[in-house]
């Protein structure tokens, strides 16, 4: 009997972290699942707690993905949208609400490092449906492939591979892609988005695929 007791109480002491952050997490929707992720990948869940992220992990509103120093972190989100976020960054899923309706929103932020999408359903109605933060900037689209990379000290890249996205800060907006002059931009601290005619160098191309693989990496800076 005190060897079943010891068990027990063994199993119960195992089981309680795992219990913990699925309690942490019953009451958040979830936005996406991971299709590839590099080791020590995280989810930072909005009290702080972090929790490891693999192949098949949820994502959930309200939570941050963070890559590790040695690869990307690539998401399918519940609309389908596809993010492939480089390493060394951090993306905050600030909402994600898809009903097929008006009501659908996306709204994320970009804290740190670089990150490419391909965006889903969300947005068909009303592009301001979609917003992606990067520091003082944001991002509106209905459908397109673009890329972003915030730098160290608060430069702003932009890039737009397919569809349109418009770029905005507090003094302008900039259309890129299509419909636009330029595919390529950037924001500085002190000034409005500025079109670029060349491919920017900061810029790391980041690839987006759908085949799944045991660890996910891209070359670094």
């Amino acid at each position: 009997m005190n060897r079943l007791l010891t068990r027990l109480t063994c199993l119960a002491l195992c089981l309680a972290p795992l219990l913990a952050i699925q309690a942490q997490t019953a009451d958040l929707d979830i936005a996406g699942n991971v299709i590839t992720a590099a080791t020590d990948s995280i989810a930072i869940d909005p009290n702080g707690d972090q929790r490891d992220i693999a192949r098949r992990s949820a994502i959930y509103t309200g939570e941050s993905i963070q890559s590790s120093s040695t690869g990307s972190v690539q998401v399918r989100m519940k609309d389908t949208a596809l993010i492939s976020l480089n390493c060394n960054s951090t993306l905050k899923i600030e909402n994600y609400v898809y009903e097929h309706s008006q009501s659908d929103q996306v709204i994320l932020s970009l804290l740190e490092g670089s990150l490419r999408t391909i965006t889903g359903d969300v947005g068909e109605y009303n592009s301001t449906q979609y917003r992606l933060n990067v520091s003082g900037a944001w991002v509106n689209t209905r459908n397109a492939d673009f890329e972003v990379h915030l730098q160290k000290n608060g430069v702003i890249y932009f890039a737009a591979f397919n569809g349109s996205i418009t770029v905005s800060n507090s003094l302008g907006s900039l259309t890129l892609g299509q419909g636009g002059n330029s595919d390529f931009a950037k924001v500085d601290l002190n000034g409005p988005p500025t079109p670029i005619q060349l491919y920017p160098a900061q810029l790391n191309p980041l690839n987006i695929t759908t085949t799944p693989t045991a660890q996910a990496s891209s070359h670094c800076h």
